[in-house]
């Protein structure tokens, strides 16, 4: 599984899984941080969308 990814990195392609991982704790956090009231939400979603 790759995913295409412009933002936090800038400059990046595909992302391996093991990219992924590492960066979902610190989406998540950053989630949590601008809406307090929805990072269970997000997380069900990332889950259904195959992350």
């Amino acid at each position: 599984m790759k995913l295409m990814v412009t933002g936090a990195t800038g400059q990046l392609g595909a992302l391996s899984v093991e990219s992924l991982l590492q960066l979902v704790p610190a989406i998540s956090r950053e989630w949590q941080s601008r809406m307090g009231r929805l990072p269970r939400l997000c997380r069900g979603r990332s889950s259904r969308a195959g992350w």
